[in-house]
């Protein structure tokens, strides 16, 4: 196979992973959002959006502890748990994109990228860790 061919190929199916992630998030924000329409679930109780309109008080959602409660969130189709689960595959989704770029450069032995690529990798995942470290340092 040609290099241009190989070059189509892999933006296909970056293109396919991009996509797909988009489309699982944006159908995992739309059952969440009629969930909470269609159930008596609410994300802010009346008292807090009088005090949120008014700018006394903030949007803020805890996360789930752990993967069993998040888990359990989805089972329960608690609907702040889709939304959460959407905003997540967004958040990740250039991780993936640079994995699979990653793997890609591997498989084609192209040495120098792939080395580029494994430091991006290695920068996003550090970067993480000192997030999750000042946010919770007793996890560390």
């Amino acid at each position: 196979m040609s290099d241009h061919s190989n070059d189509l190929r892999l933006e296909r199916w970056l293109s396919v992973l991009l996509r797909g992630g988009v489309g699982v998030s944006l159908l995992l924000l739309l059952i969440g959002m009629l969930i909470n329409y269609s159930t008596t679930q609410s994300w802010i109780p009346a008292t807090d959006l009088n005090s949120l309109l008014s700018g006394a008080s903030n949007l803020r959602s805890d996360p789930p502890k752990n993967l069993a409660e998040f888990a359990y969130g989805f089972s329960a189709l608690q609907s702040l748990n889709f939304v959460q689960g959407a905003i997540l595959i967004l958040i990740l989704l250039p991780g993936f994109r640079v994995a699979f770029l990653f793997g890609s450069f591997l498989r084609q032995r192209d040495w120098i990228f792939s080395l580029f690529a494994f430091l991006v990798l290695g920068f996003m995942s550090a970067g993480v860790l000192f997030y999750a470290a000042r946010i919770s340092p007793e996890r560390f």
